[in-house]
């Protein structure tokens, strides 16, 4: 019956052709989807970076204590004469860097 009949050489060839294709088509729609959704994430990353410079001036014009916003980690070094503080966001990303001179 269907499994007896023969298929041409031509419609094999067809068949390998538009398989590749729709290859093609899902993995550009798959590179297309990671690179917007990566785009949102650096966005946030900037959203945050910007707080952190908005509330770090106005610490230093009001001496006022410095709120973290809700998803960044901050990490501090203490040296003799330098206190650095590193602000990480999603994916243990640097967004801000600051460096403080310690008075004594």
């Amino acid at each position: 019956m269907f499994l007896k009949r023969k298929i041409a050489a031509s419609g094999i060839a067809e068949m390998v052709i538009a398989i590749s294709i729709i290859a093609i088509c899902i993995g550009l729609a798959s590179i297309i989807f990671v690179r917007t959704t990566s785009v949102m994430t650096s966005f946030e990353n900037l959203v945050y970076q910007t707080e952190m410079e908005n509330q770090t001036w106005d610490k230093l014009l009001t001496d006022k204590v410095m709120e973290i916003p809700e998803g960044v980690t901050e990490e501090t070094e203490a040296d003799k004469e330098i206190q650095k503080n590193t602000y990480r966001g999603t994916k243990e990303k640097i967004i801000w860097t600051q460096d403080v001179l310690i008075n004594e």
